[in-house]
């Protein structure tokens, strides 16, 4: 291998490696962000905050989507750092051994010197962006589920109210509203809600 054909090779990982994470980092930062917005703007829609049960979820939910956020901007930043890292690690064998002809043919021994630990560094950030990026999903899908159970348990909250027993105290009689029935008595009333 000829240092030239060793640089075109760094630079086709570095290019690489800063693309994929990119795109991947970008996309997941695009939809995540989506969602946050969808549900703040339309949360106000959907439920009505001032009764809504649970308040607290809303709040997780929604600190676990922008944390996950967070992740996927430090895992981007982490791979751009590393990348950058990679990078040194091979200009500075290269000077130090003074291979500025891209015709040099390199020995394997040269070869494996600088192979080595360019490897263990490409290995080991993929390690660490591999945990980032997988924290990130379990954060940002439980994120998720917490705000949908939000949503869904005050659903069923404000459901449920329109359909149960009312009773009304006048001072003189009690109403009782039952869907599109009303019963009006003076007396004592059990009231069993179904």
């Amino acid at each position: 291998m000829t240092v030239g054909d060793y640089r075109a090779y760094k630079d086709s990982i570095y290019k690489s490696f800063s693309k994929d994470l990119s795109h991947y980092e970008k996309n997941f930062t695009l939809l995540a962000t989506g969602i946050l917005a969808f549900s703040v703007t339309f949360i106000k829609e959907i439920i009505k905050i001032s009764e809504a049960v649970y308040l607290p979820a809303l709040f997780v939910g929604w600190a676990l989507i922008v944390i996950a956020i967070g992740l996927m901007m430090v895992s981007f930043l982490m791979a751009v750092n590393e990348g950058n890292i990679l990078w040194k690690e091979v200009d500075d064998y290269l000077l130090k051994n003074k291979f500025f002809d891209n015709n040099k043919v390199m020995s394997d021994a040269e070869y494996l010197e600088i192979k080595l630990p360019t490897n263990e560094i490409l290995y080991r950030v993929k390690r660490r962006l591999k945990i980032i990026r997988y924290l990130a999903i379990v954060t940002f899908l439980s994120g998720i589920i917490t705000f949908s159970s939000f949503v869904g348990i005050n659903l069923v909250h404000e459901n449920g109210k329109d359909k149960s027993t009312k009773i009304l105290n006048n001072k003189s009689s009690i109403t009782i509203k039952t869907g599109n029935t009303e019963s009006k008595t003076n007396d004592s009333v059990i009231v069993l809600n179904h």
